[in-house]
């Protein structure tokens, strides 16, 4: 069975379980639902019900009529005639009434009422009329009456509303819909005021994200019911989960509810609004000096061309005389300034030219006439193009006799490069930056271009510019080469520059010199931000507060995009497996400048073959200290020190862990480097080669050594030592090694062929005449 058809068929097994895991867990999800619907349904019909029995109550309890005191007694009289009501005489009364004798009815007392059939009794002459009796229970009109009234007093219903709020059965509520309230009164006449929100149609999410609750909250609508919801769509949510617009928006939807996303300007988009340019005045803007790329193939002559131009010899400086960073100089032409500034032409520094395209007004394509059109002249070409600034194309070593300029001219056609004298954009002026030949004329050229362009800024606002390299100095701390792009730049100002903040120390120009200001298309180097900013970063003068908050919100971004970044689906978890197969070489880059760190972990990262990848885990600028050479101990990493030197105490850690320091001023040295390392780290692969064959003709035994083969050298030659084995009907019965080799007694190293030995093996004595025995040998390949 194929195990390719076995790995996809179990692949397919459990894709369906996990499908039919799925499929049954929104099956209990709808379940739940339509057990959740019939609960709120019995609930509102429940309450309904309950409703109407209190509105029919009410109904019957009003059109019910008080009943008559009469009816009452009347009823009490039949219910009980024979009634009768206990008397006491008052006690400082002496008359007695007389004794009632056995059997006799008793005499008819003054207040009561007289038996049937008998008269009412005469009273003696001259007697005094008996005191009234005090009775115990009231009289039964004003008890008949009590009665009815505590009846339909308890009876709440039946009050009037003033009643039953006098009592404190009910509260008082209304409405007031001018004021959108509801007030209540209750017993004492007490008003509490309780705000009634109106029913919510259209809300407005300031955010990308926010919670459940704070969903729930915006649009009035339960938490409960907004999880159903989501559960309904297939989403496990809780009161703190995070959702996006467009979940909170269908979800909003099913609720009636419309939900527009207006965000707020954060506050880095406040910054760039109040840098804006459109909203400078005319008035206020003046002739700005132009900016002027040069770019080109390494050892073309670009530096060779500025050294020409500012009467200088930058190129000795450079390590093998090739620029490791971005140089900006500035200088005077007939009364006119020009920024120049200088890019690398390796490979390895495409990032740094891309960078300095994106940030000249003006770009001068520097060509050898004797080379002609090269890789980085064309990715020169292509970065121009994609800043869609005006090119000048310099041919430079026209004064060398294999310089060909027209052949130049038309292998720039090919890349879209057409001259002037042909009809198309580009200026093409030929020069020689060893003897002077054509600068002068370059430079009308630059100053022609930059007049025609009408640059211009505004140099009496805030500056804002570009940071086009960055370093860590021991002495200064972090220095920031920046070029200022509309505004002036003051000592002391406040500068944001990615994550860099801080206040302008001081500022020094191209030459060395400290300056109070720098004007637009200056380029300085000032002192003074809390960290190294990356080169390419913009900068912007705000205060204080203002730039914390921009730094706040760059980190959090930063944080968030490592976050969103982490691919967790399940092909980047294959590609990630697959990377485990692979070895990691770790390196930590240090380096004099933040362009040159970020040029050789660019192309560090490149550099692998079938078995070992290059793993960069630390790069940043300043000398290796300490921390560096612990990290590198800890994780079995090269440092690579770039133009920079090690301090004193990391040298002799770096010793006793034994720790390898590369230390380099030139990038391809480095890569070179690094490539031999990790050749040197796969796994060694060996072929075999056949030394020659020998047969077995006779055996000879001995105690001490076993099994002896006399063998006759059929071609080749047998070598003591090397591998061997025996082949019996074709077929291999032992691989090992020839342990004792000897010709006529005598030890030997190897025998020839045609020549008779005997040997023996290691570990093996089943050998038969007429074995085959093949001596070979392992070769390296790798």
């Amino acid at each position: 069975m194929n195990p390719t058809n076995t790995t996809a068929s179990i692949q397919e097994m459990q894709s369906i379980q996990k499908s039919g895991k799925i499929i049954n867990a929104l099956n209990q999800v709808k379940n739940l639902k339509s057990e959740l619907d019939k609960i709120l349904d019995a609930l509102k019909n429940k309450q309904q019900t309950e409703i109407e029995m209190q509105s029919n109550e009410k109904q019957a309890a009003s059109v019910q009529k008080p009943v008559p005191v009469a009816t009452v007694q009347a009823k009490q009289q039949v219910q009980s005639p024979n009634i009768r009501t206990r008397q006491f005489q008052q006690q400082n009364s002496r008359n007695f009434a007389p004794r009632q004798q056995f059997g006799t009815r008793p005499q008819q007392q003054q207040g009561q009422r007289p038996y049937a059939g008998q008269k009412p009794a005469a009273k003696p002459f001259g007697a005094k009329p008996a005191p009234a009796a005090i009775e115990l229970a009231t009289p039964k009109k004003s008890t008949a009456r009590k009665k009815d009234n505590a009846k339909v007093y308890d009876d709440k219903k039946v009050l009037n509303k003033k009643a039953q709020l006098m009592r404190g059965y009910v509260e008082d509520e209304s409405f007031d819909e001018d004021k959108n309230v509801t007030i209540r009164r209750s017993k004492g006449h007490k008003e509490t005021t309780t705000f009634v929100a109106p029913a919510i149609t259209n809300a407005v999410i300031t955010k990308e994200n926010l919670t459940v609750k704070e969903l729930s909250e915006i649009i009035g609508k339960p938490v409960t019911e907004l999880i159903s919801k989501f559960m309904i769509l297939g989403m496990m949510v809780s009161i703190n989960s995070n959702i996006d617009f467009a979940s909170a928006e269908l979800v909003a939807g099913e609720l009636g509810v419309t939900l527009e996303q207006k965000l707020d300007k954060s506050a880095e988009e406040k910054m760039v609004d109040m840098f804006d340019s459109d909203a400078d005045e005319e008035k206020d803007l003046v002739t700005r000096p132009p900016v002027v790329t040069v770019m080109g193939h390494v050892d073309h002559g670009k530096t060779s061309l500025l050294d020409s131009i500012r009467k200088t010899n930058v190129i000795k400086n450079e390590a093998g005389g090739i620029t490791q960073h971005i140089g900006a100089y500035t200088i005077t032409v007939n009364g006119s300034k020009i920024t120049f500034i200088d890019t690398p032409g390796h490979a390895a520094f495409s990032a740094m030219r891309a960078r300095g395209a994106k940030l000249t007004d003006i770009a001068i394509l520097v060509v050898a006439a004797d080379d002609g059109i090269m890789p980085q002249t064309i990715e020169a070409i292509k970065h121009i193009k994609e800043a869609k600034v005006p090119m000048i194309v310099a041919i430079n070593k026209i004064d060398k006799p294999e310089a060909n300029v027209e052949k130049v001219k038309s292998a720039l056609l090919e890349h879209d490069v057409v001259s002037s004298e042909w009809g198309g954009d580009a200026i093409i002026v030929p020069i020689s930056a060893k003897t002077g030949q054509g600068i002068d004329k370059l430079l009308e050229m630059i100053l022609f271009v930059a007049e025609y362009n009408n640059l211009r800024a505004n140099p009496s606002r805030s500056a804002k510019g570009v940071v086009i390299e960055a370093l860590l100095d021991k002495g200064k701390g972090s220095v920031a080469t920046v070029l200022v792009q509309n505004g002036t730049l003051k000592r002391g100002d406040n500068v944001i520059a990615g994550t860099a903040t801080g206040k302008v120390r001081a500022m020094i120009d191209d030459t060395g010199k400290q300056v109070k200001s720098a004007g637009p298309s200056i380029a300085v180097e000032i002192l003074g931000l809390s960290t190294v900013p990356k080169a390419g970063d913009a900068f912007y003068v705000v205060d204080e507060k203002m730039a914390k908050r921009v730094a706040d919100e760059r980190k959090n971004q930063e944080k968030l995009g490592k976050i969103k970044s982490a691919d967790l689906s399940v092909e980047a978890l294959m590609d990630r497996m697959h990377e485990t197969e692979f070895k990691h070489y770790n390196v930590i880059v240090k380096g004099d400048v933040q362009g040159s760190v970020e040029a050789l972990k660019e192309s560090l990262a490149t550099v692998q073959n079938e078995e070992v990848k290059v793993n960069c885990i630390h790069g940043g600028v300043g000398a290796v200290n300490e921390n560096d050479v612990s990290l590198a101990a800890a994780s079995n990493a090269l440092i690579v020190a770039f133009n920079v030197k090690t301090e004193f105490k990391a040298k002799v850690i770096a010793e006793k862990y034994k720790i390898d320091i590369k230390n380099s001023k030139i990038i391809y040295d480095v890569i070179d480097f690094v490539t031999k390392k990790i050749d040197s780290m796969k796994t060694p692969k060996y072929k075999e080669v056949v030394q020659g064959h020998a047969e077995i003709r006779a055996i000879f035994k001995a105690s001490k050594i076993g099994s002896i083969a006399g063998c006759y050298v059929l071609d080749g030659k047998l070598i003591r030592g090397a591998k061997a084995r025996v082949m019996r009907d074709g077929n291999e019965i032992y691989n090992g090694q020839i342990n004792t080799l000897q010709r006529e007694k005598n030890d030997a190293k190897e025998v020839l062929a045609g020549f008779e030995c005997g040997l023996t093996l290691t570990s093996f004595n089943d050998i038969l005449q007429g074995d085959i025995i093949e001596c070979y040998s392992l070769e390296r390949i790798n």
